[in-house]
């Protein structure tokens, strides 16, 4: 019971600090999109992913790889090799990093070229290049708390990493929009880097205390073989490599995504507008449009609006499959097979609980949704198209986390590698189709992470028995979440024509829904009494409702 409350207090922890971090991220797009519109948007998404790409290679990976590795020394008392194998994986993930970099530096504008049909992103992709180095030190920062069941630093540390960024990004964008809009994208990119900084210097202060509290536990560790850099590292990359392929497969994927958006769409636009279809399309003043720049809008909506509200619950999920991995693999490790099912399940369950709600949210109230954080509700039909794809997403990421914790990471790389590539065949035939347009990029995600997690569940089953619980971990939530949609929609609707005013109406709505979807959950016993005691005040919590 102690571990699977420590896994969920971890899970709510790095949770909190994810919803934080994205409130605040959510409230700075609303000055951001105001001040560079959605074709700066369109630019900003394109130097982006080229940074996340890199990052993914360099820092993304480290987190999980490190912190299984270190939670496994730490379950048999090896606490001198964990500080070892800590030192060892930053060194190296710095020297890595610092070469992509340099690598950066000079193929910008080549990358800009090639992939982006000539945009003129390569100065954004420069200026972002600073913040792959610090952040590579701020993943094994993560990494190594994470690894000694600390998850307070990281979701501090990502707070005050999205408060910087937000302010400085708007303040740049704001000062440097006069001179150009390529200037605005630039200082807006740079905000990033400034954040980045930020959560360093504050991961460095609370690695020092900890270092000091942990001196008398390395000081009684009597026994201590000192293994060499090079086996070390052999271990770190038989975990990490396998982790940086599969995250690896869908950077590069979301880039291959707005690669073919930007080099297929304006063909598939054109054919609409020859046959006059083209006002179905979701942009502002459709009709009298370059078809140019409604592909850049478009591009827009999906790489900003669509991502960045999508990618909420995705980042809560993924917060959750950092805690479950060196939960399980500390179980592993000493053969706890009744403990490592239990864990799964509890996880699984804690994906759905966030999930199917959310899916069933931006299903029915896409537009509106984005309409609270933004002066134009664009991309609302986008998010409300992609809503189904939330649950196979975390299907797909917590199967993933738990293949990575019983040592099989290579497995997942390899089913994620399997999945992009039908996904770029969908893509290919989809976004040419005219009525699919850009919405054959979120159709593709969905078959894509389907196949994932079925690929990934098949394995586990096979290779482990470990089978999910489907009724209680899946059914259940995505039920109690239908019944929410259902009262929700209806009192959305009522309101609306009392009120005639959408955002009121959908600022009521969204506490109501919040309440409504835990007390059927908890009439339905989808929460039940062992899921409370897990979380931060469950206890009182217990004793108020009764169950």
């Amino acid at each position: 019971m102690e571990t699977k409350q420590n896994i969920l207090k971890g899970a709510m922890i790095l949770s909190i600090g994810v919803m934080l971090s994205k409130i605040i991220g959510l409230v700075y797009r609303i000055p951001l999109t105001n001040i560079i519109g959605d074709e700066g948007n369109g630019l900003y998404s394109s130097a982006y992913q080229v940074y996340i790409i890199i990052l993914t290679l360099t820092a993304t990976a480290i987190p999980a790889g490190l912190s299984k590795l270190i939670a496994e020394r730490e379950a048999i008392g090896e606490h001198k090799e964990a500080e070892h194998i800590f030192k060892v994986t930053l060194r190296a993930g710095f020297i890595c990093s610092l070469i992509l970099a340099v690598i950066v530096v000079l193929g910008a504008d080549v990358i800009a070229d090639l992939f982006f049909n000539g945009e003129n992103v390569g100065q954004p992709i420069r200026v972002l290049v600073p913040t792959i180095l610090i952040m590579t030190v701020v993943a094994s920062l993560r990494g190594y708390f994470q690894g000694l069941g600390n998850m307070v630093p990281t979701a501090s540390s990502q707070v005050i990493e999205q408060i910087f960024h937000v302010v400085f990004t708007v303040i740049l964008a704001y000062y440097l929009i006069e001179k150009s809009l390529l200037s605005a994208v630039t200082g807006a990119t740079l905000g990033t880097s400034i954040g980045a900084l930020a959560a360093l210097l504050a991961l460095i202060v609370t690695c020092l205390k900890i270092k000091k509290e942990r001196k008398p536990v390395l000081e009684a560790q009597k026994n201590y073989h000192q293994e060499s850099n090079k086996v070390i590292l052999k271990q770190v990359l038989a975990i990490m490599l396998p982790i940086i392929i599969s995250t690896c497969v869908f950077s590069i994927m979301t880039f291959i995504d707005l690669s073919m958006i930007t080099n297929l769409l304006p063909e598939s636009l054109s054919q609409l507008k020859a046959s006059g279809l083209i006002e179905a399309v979701p942009v502002a003043d459709v009709a009298h449009l370059e078809i140019g720049k409604i592909a850049t809008s478009l591009k827009g909506q999906y790489g900003f609006q669509y991502n960045t509200f999508i990618n909420i619950p995705i980042s809560i999920i993924v917060q959750i499959a950092a805690a479950s991995i060196p939960a399980i693999a500390a179980s592993a490790v000493i053969n706890k097979r009744k403990d490592i099912n239990e864990k799964i399940k509890m996880i699984f369950k804690l994906g759905m609980i966030i999930a199917a709600p959310t899916a069933v949210a931006f299903f029915l109230f896409g537009e509106p949704i984005i309409g609270l954080v933004l002066r134009k509700a664009t991309g609302g039909e986008l998010l409300s198209a992609g809503a189904v794809s939330l649950i196979f997403i975390t299907i797909a990421q917590l199967s993933a986390a738990v293949l990575q914790a019983m040592g099989k990471p290579k497995e997942a790389s390899v089913h994620a590698i399997l999945a992009c590539i039908v996904k770029v065949v969908i893509n290919y035939i989809l976004i040419r189709i005219p009525q699919c347009h850009i919405f054959g990029v979120i159709y593709s995600t969905t078959i894509c992470y389907a196949i994932y997690g079925s690929l990934n569940l098949i394995y586990l089953y096979r290779h482990f028995a470990i089978k999910l619980e489907w009724k209680q971990v899946v059914v259940k939530p995505i039920i109690c979440a239908v019944i929410m949609g259902a009262i929700s929609y209806g009192l959305y609707v009522v309101m609306n024509l009392l009120m005639g005013r959408e955002k009121l109406s959908m600022l009521l709505v969204i506490p109501v829904a919040i309440v409504v979807y835990f007390v059927v959950a908890i009439w339905t016993r989808t929460i039940n009494k062992t899921d409370l005691e897990g979380l931060p005040g469950g206890k009182k919590l217990q004793r108020f409702i009764r169950i």
